[in-house]
């Protein structure tokens, strides 16, 4: 069993959902969110999603979404401390629900 990261307060998940066939720049776009700013609920929901074990990126095809998952330990670092893609198919619906919450980034 692989260990999952230690959610400490200042971490931020970053969740991007990727491929499939139609590209929509908004739903494309990275989203971000502070485990400092989340209610009960959410924090279950990040633990959730820390429950995958790193995974490096496969090719899905054109029509299978995948989300990924990063963990950064703080705002400002640029390097996640772990990460993972996971199958829309056979991915928790707490990552989606954390994704519709979640801040998109902006360039």
């Amino acid at each position: 069993m692989v260990t999952p990261p230690i959610l400490n307060p200042n971490g931020v998940l970053k969740i991007t959902r990727e491929g499939g066939l139609f590209y929509a720049p908004g739903l494309a776009a990275p989203r971000t969110m502070m485990l400092s700013a989340c209610n009960a609920d959410q924090q279950m929901q990040f633990a959730a999603c820390m429950k995958y074990p790193p995974q490096k990126k496969t090719s899905a095809g054109p029509d299978q979404r995948s989300w990924h998952l990063q963990w950064f330990e703080s705002i400002d670092d640029t390097t996640p401390s772990w990460q993972t893609w996971v199958n829309e198919f056979d991915a928790d619906e707490a990552i989606a629900a954390l994704w519709a919450v979640a801040t998109p980034e902006t360039k």
